[in-house]
């Protein structure tokens, strides 16, 4: 009887450690995918204005503010005039990642 207690609390300990490890990724990984799809819509209005220009910005705060809060900026290198066709745009996608451990900490400490 003792040994099928220590084998069902091994295995309660084990699923814990997996669920919570598997959660931790998830947690950790969100702010990752959020940028990849910033980068991409940043990349759609560029391509549409021909360019970094204001128009464009404005496009760009406007979708960060509604879909993620205002985390994510852009910072153009190239200037924010129309550019030629083919010409190459640098610009740095400045993004806020906060990531908490414990999702449920509010919880767990009252």
């Amino acid at each position: 009887m003792d040994e099928q207690n220590v084998t069902l609390t091994n295995m309660i300990i084990a699923f814990s450690l997996l669920f919570f490890g598997i959660l931790s990724a998830a947690t950790i990984a969100l702010p990752f995918t959020q940028a990849i799809d910033m980068k991409r819509y940043v990349n759609d209005q560029i391509e549409r204005y021909g360019g970094l220009t204001n128009d464009a910005q404005n496009q760009i705060k406007l979708y960060s503010e509604k879909n993620f809060g205002g985390k994510f900026t852009v910072v153009s290198l190239s200037g924010n005039q129309k550019a030629q066709f083919g010409e190459e745009i640098n610009y740095k996608l400045k993004g806020e990642a906060e990531i908490n451990f414990l999702i449920f900490h509010q919880y767990l400490l009252h």
